[in-house]
C-alpha cells in the first residue's frame, strides 16, 4: 500500500541548491550542475511563482550553461549578461565550469526575486598526477 500527499506550498522563503557535487579539479574540464528549488518554510517546492535566478561566481568557476527544462523558449527568459534564468515549475539549473589553475574553496550564491537566497560550498582542488 502507498500512501500520497500532495500538499498547497506558501511563499516563497528560500533557494535550495542541490550541487551534483561537492568537490572539482582546478583543470578547468571539470563541471558542476546545480539545481536550485524555489522553497517556502516547510520545504516544500513553490511550482507557481516563477522567479528570475542569478548565480554570483568567485574566480574559480566560469558559467558553462544554464536551463530551467521548459519545452518553451518563451519560459527561459535567459540573461546571460547577468548570469541568470527563470524558474519553471520552481526550478532552474546552471552548469558551473571550474577555472584552469583556481583553487581552493568557492562559495556559489543565487540570488532570485525578492532577495531569497542560497549558497552551497564548493572545494577545488588541484588534480593528483600519477
Amino acid at each position: 500500500m502507498s500512501k500520497d500527499t500532495l500538499s498547497t506550498s506558501g511563499k516563497p522563503c528560500r533557494l535550495a541548491l542541490n550541487c551534483d557535487r561537492k568537490t572539482a579539479t582546478d583543470n578547468g574540464y571539470d563541471l558542476i550542475h546545480v539545481e536550485v528549488s524555489i522553497e517556502d518554510k516547510k520545504g516544500n517546492t513553490v511550482v507557481d511563482i516563477p522567479s528570475d535566478v542569478r548565480i554570483i561566481l568567485d574566480d574559480k568557476f566560469e558559467l558553462a550553461g544554464l536551463d530551467n527544462g521548459s519545452p518553451s523558449i518563451e519560459d527561459l527568459n535567459i540573461n546571460v549578461i547577468n548570469n541568470s534564468v527563470r524558474t519553471y515549475n520552481g526550478k532552474c539549473l546552471f552548469v558551473l565550469r571550474t577555472i584552469r589553475g583556481k583553487k581552493g574553496t568557492s562559495f556559489v550564491k543565487v540570488v532570485g526575486d525578492g532577495g531569497i537566497q542560497g549558497r552551497c560550498k564548493i572545494l577545488i582542488s588541484h588534480p593528483i598526477s600519477h
